[in-house]
């Protein structure tokens, strides 16, 4: 009979695997820098992705995917699409909290 189901061993329900769960790979250092830089804009309640976009240009952070540092709403849009896609493609190679 097919499991239906993902069996899980101790180690997988450590808090730390358990927030990264849905990972198939650790972020990488560019990646890491853009999270943390996010994170910090959002909490100065800064949303509106213009905004988040020149926030990001004046913290010179490195975009991860094309290596700019000068952010606008467009590259913003495709650093954010193009990361969660080779997320996406790392879960679907390595499964659950890789």
């Amino acid at each position: 009979m097919k499991k239906e189901y993902i069996e899980l061993n101790a180690d997988s329900l450590e808090s730390a695997n358990l927030a990264n769960q849905s990972r198939g790979r650790d972020l990488d250092t560019n990646e890491k820098a853009l999270a943390k830089a996010l994170m910090s804009i959002y909490e100065n309640g800064v949303h509106d992705f213009k905004d988040v976009a020149a926030a990001l240009s004046s913290m010179k952070v490195i975009a991860p995917r094309s290596g700019l540092k000068d952010w606008t709403i467009d590259l913003l849009h495709d650093e954010l699409i193009e990361t969660n896609n080779k997320l996406d493609l790392a879960y679907m190679e390595n499964g659950f909290g890789a």
